[in-house]
């Protein structure tokens, strides 16, 4: 083999690498917007702001906030990382990112719940959450309220209710 031919052969790899990364960001940015899109319209039926999908860390603020009833919990699988970097090769670590792992998959599951949807519809936000947001924002499903351990849901305009006996 030559020097021309190798030179061809190489330049050829290149070209279909730089191709398949071209095509793994544009398919990057067009699950990104569509999860934008998504999340969007969650946040609309939610009583959230929907520009807050845009903005990051906000972003996930508004997801704890509407599954859990408190948007700060969001910081804590990020806490949970940063501080699992620091036990580097421990046992302690690899629990700090199981939990954070952990509690991300509990918030979609949540979310779901938190629309009258189910286990499996739970599953699906975590496996295909771009495609099972657009579905949640497209659907009929309306928010009912942060999920309770008893199966009801409460409205952030539950808390401002003031009852006598």
């Amino acid at each position: 083999m030559d020097y021309y031919m190798a030179s061809q052969m190489t330049t050829a790899i290149i070209d279909v690498y730089i191709s398949g990364i071209k095509v793994a960001v544009g398919v990057g940015l067009l699950l990104s917007l569509l999860s934008i899109i998504g999340y969007w319209k969650v946040y609309k039926k939610a009583g959230q702001p929907g520009w807050g999908s845009i903005v990051p860390f906000y972003n996930t603020y508004l997801l704890y906030k509407i599954t859990w009833g408190c948007g700060w919990i969001f910081l804590a699988p990020l806490v949970f990382s940063i501080v699992g970097a620091f036990f580097v090769d421990g046992i302690i670590s690899s629990l700090l990112v199981i939990a954070s792992v952990v509690l991300s998959c509990m918030t979609y599951y949540k979310t779901g719940t938190a629309f009258g949807k189910g286990v499996g519809f739970g599953i699906g936000l975590i496996l295909l959450n771009w495609l099972f947001i657009l579905i949640l924002g497209f659907s009929d499903a309306q928010y009912q309220g942060v999920p309770l351990k008893d199966g009801k849901a409460r409205r952030d305009s539950d808390e401002n209710e003031v009852t006598t006996q």
